[in-house]
């Protein structure tokens, strides 16, 4: 089974585990305990917040945002003038 990831997802995630990584080794150099190891749970924080941000960033999502409208066809968009009015009662929509 194969999965399609679009290229800009995939350099996000990249860049997140980039950003953990490096967080993760930088909060195991600051111990002073050499024994001890990374923040992990700091990481992951630092992680995700990368995810977020470069999402808003760049407006990714599962795709559905993508698929929308045309301004011509929204009724918002179309000139006072255009617009025939409504009928007075349901039965003389009928007739």
């Amino acid at each position: 089974m194969t999965i399609h990831i679009p290229l800009l997802n995939g350099l996000v995630v990249v860049a997140a585990i980039i950003v953990g990584c490096v967080v993760f080794r930088h909060s195991h150099s600051v111990h002073s305990d050499r024994s001890a190891r990374g923040d992990l749970s700091m990481a992951i924080a630092a992680a995700a917040a990368v995810v977020l941000i470069l999402a808003f960033l760049f407006g990714l999502g599962d795709g559905s945002a993508g698929v929308r409208d045309s301004p011509a066809s929204s009724p918002a968009s179309a000139a006072p003038g255009d617009r025939t009015p409504p009928p007075a009662s349901p039965a003389a929509a009928i007739r």
